[in-house]
């Protein structure tokens, strides 16, 4: 019980539900213990942790111990983070640029439909055949 004291005490607040869920699930199961959580340290730093353990039984089935491992992730964790803001970021930019090219795609193609019905009236006038060419080339473009 004292050393039970000594983890919640030690734990993150916002974690300390979540291991004492999953180490109770645990002791009343006899299944292995796979959890992440922040950890107090001597210097109050808080560093993540991966806790496993695992139930040693006796001959009859029952839990005599439990052997476990206790290692710290926490770059691992920083670098997941780290990761997983860049990756906001970078669709946050492609979001942008797609917005940025749907603006000026209207704002060009509403411009253009004007000048596309002007070219269709002047095909419809008397042209010289110099003018009809460049107004033809002027449609197709």
């Amino acid at each position: 019980e004292a050393s039970n004291a000594i983890w919640q005490a030690r734990t993150h607040p916002e974690d300390n539900p979540t291991l004492q869920e999953k180490w109770g699930i645990a002791l009343k199961t006899g299944e292995p213990l796979e959890v992440k959580f922040r950890f107090r340290r001597h210097d109050g730093e808080y560093r993540w942790l991966l806790v496993r353990a695992i139930p040693v039984r006796a001959e009859d089935g029952t839990i005599e111990k439990w052997y476990g491992t206790c290692t710290d992730i926490d770059d691992q964790i920083n670098l997941e983070q780290q990761l997983e803001r860049a990756r906001k970021a970078a669709e946050r930019s492609t979001h942008n640029k797609s917005q940025f090219l749907a603006n000026m795609s209207h704002e060009i193609r509403t411009p253009m439909n004007g000048v596309m019905g002007m070219i269709n009236l002047l095909l419809d006038t008397s042209l010289t055949a110099e003018q009809r060419d460049y107004v033809q080339t002027m449609y197709r473009s």
